[in-house]
C-alpha cells in the first residue's frame, strides 16, 4: 500500500517536468521548421548546440501600474499651483517609476522567448559554414526574428 502514494508523487513530478520540457521542445521545433523553410540547403543542416531558453518579459513601462503612475504624474504636472504635498507626491512617483523601469527584469506578462542555436549548413555558394543564430520566438511558438551573431565560419 505504501507504493500507491509513491506512484502518485512520481506521476505529479513527471507531469511537472514534462510541462517545462514541452516549451523547450516546441521552441526547438519552431526553430527547426524556420531553418527548413529559410536556409539555402535545408538538407545540409546539422545541429551543433542550443543555449538555455531566455524568457523575455514585457517592460515595466507597458504595465498597468506604470500607466497609472504616468496618468497621476500628468494630472499633477497640469496643475499650475501645486501644494507641497502634491510636489512631494510627484517626486516620489517619478522616483519609484524610474527605479522600477530600470530594475525590472522578470515578472509581468511573457512577451517572447530567445534561444541561441549553433548550427552547420551550406551557404548559397555551397560552402559548409558554422553559424551562431539568436532566435526570438513569440508566445504562440512562432519564430519572429533570426539574428546571425557574427560572421559564419567556413569549414573545410
Amino acid at each position: 500500500m505504501k507504493t500507491l502514494p509513491l506512484i502518485g508523487i512520481l506521476a505529479v513530478f513527471t507531469s511537472l517536468l514534462s510541462c517545462s520540457e514541452s516549451n523547450e521542445n516546441r521552441i526547438k521545433s519552431s526553430v527547426k521548421q524556420y531553418i527548413s523553410e529559410n536556409t539555402n540547403d535545408p538538407s545540409s543542416y546539422e545541429e551543433v548546440s542550443w543555449s538555455k531558453i531566455d524568457t523575455v518579459f514585457e517592460p515595466f513601462s507597458k504595465t498597468q501600474e506604470a500607466k497609472e503612475m504616468q496618468d497621476r504624474m500628468a494630472t499633477l504636472l497640469k496643475k499650475s499651483k501645486k501644494t507641497f504635498e502634491e510636489e512631494k507626491e510627484l517626486i516620489n512617483i517619478q522616483m519609484v517609476y524610474d527605479y522600477k523601469k530600470g530594475t525590472r527584469k522578470t515578472g509581468g506578462r511573457i512577451e517572447s522567448y530567445e534561444i541561441i542555436h549553433k548550427m552547420r549548413g551550406k551557404n548559397a555558394f555551397g560552402a559548409l559554414v558554422l553559424s551562431d543564430v539568436k532566435f526570438s520566438i513569440d508566445t504562440t511558438f512562432k519564430v519572429i526574428k533570426a539574428e546571425n551573431l557574427g560572421l559564419p565560419k567556413i569549414e573545410e
